[in-house]
């Protein structure tokens, strides 16, 4: 299916134009964006500085993809969103929370597709175990861990996980870090009583990748490991002397498809949530 605010009326053969912008040739953004070309997708790649981006945005391009909703896109985002041009981007690397309400609150206005690129909600032992959680599976939620090691998509994709997993709402808690910040663990809590979350990142510069979900409830215990180059890892759910396990190989963490597809996923709305919970554990 091609959506109506993807798709030109005017052209024959529902042909796209989806411009890549900001990301350079080979980046994982661009193979990501490549695995999805075939017959009514064309895509315009304009590399890192991308000087035709507005001009293109202007000339009717269907869709825009970009690494990150970073400040020097503010005017091409806002721009594509007013035309009716639909976006998809990831988060921004800083915890700018003005910044993040700004997109969100255009991206409500706009009516057309506005997506935030968050991979890990592709990963299928991800969405599984987010089912399992929503399912009631492991009982009632105790605390949810989330540990990445070397893992370049940082905090703001581990905290938007830890809500989109649980179907909850939380709020900052403790936050450590080492001297260097090459270490750092955020507590966090849905209320006095409820269940408990911790979000730790590592970027030694040493030992394999390295993502690690665990979640603990009343009836059972899940524990997902990934490694973040490739996505293979294990699943195990184990619930009193019974344990399930299945191990998989690499799997897609490709945001794009059901972008391009039906116009889904997460949105600005998930990320300001997301930035939010960031800008709270950076403050003293």
């Amino acid at each position: 299916m091609i959506p109506g605010t993807l798709r030109r009326a005017t052209a024959a053969a529902e042909t796209r134009r989806v411009a890549l912008i900001g990301a350079a040739p080979g980046s994982v953004e661009a193979s990501w964006l490549a695995a999805c070309a075939g017959p009514g997708l064309t895509v315009i790649g304009t590399g890192r500085d991308g000087p035709r981006t507005l001009s293109l945005v202007q000339d009717g391009v269907d869709a825009i993809v970009l690494p990150a909703a970073e400040p020097a896109y503010r005017e091409l985002i806002l721009t594509a969103l007013d035309r009716g041009v639909a976006v998809c981007c990831g988060p921004a690397g800083s915890t700018n929370v003005p910044a993040a309400a700004e997109l969100a609150a255009a991206a409500r206005r706009s009516g057309v597709p506005a997506v935030v690129a968050f991979p890990w909600r592709v990963h299928t032992a991800l969405r599984d175990a987010r089912q399992a959680i929503a399912a009631g599976i492991l009982g009632e939620l105790l605390t949810f861990d989330c540990t990445s090691h070397e893992d370049p998509s940082g905090v703001v994709h581990q905290l938007d996980l830890l809500r989109w997993s649980t179907g909850q709402e939380w709020t900052v808690d403790t936050v450590w870090a080492n001297p260097g910040a090459a270490v750092t663990s955020l507590g966090l809590r849905t209320g006095p009583s409820g269940p408990y979350a911790r979000i730790l990142t590592s970027r030694l510069g040493r030992g394999e990748p390295r993502f690690q979900l665990t979640a603990i409830g009343t009836r059972a215990t899940l524990l997902v490991v990934v490694n973040p180059r490739d996505g293979a890892g294990l699943w195990r759910l184990t619930c009193g002397s019974s344990t399930g396990e299945r191990v998989f190989g690499a799997t897609s963490r490709n945001p794009y498809p059901e972008f391009l597809t039906s116009g889904t996923g997460p949105t600005f709305d998930d990320a300001l949530a997301a930035h939010r919970l960031a800008r709270a554990a950076e403050r003293p």
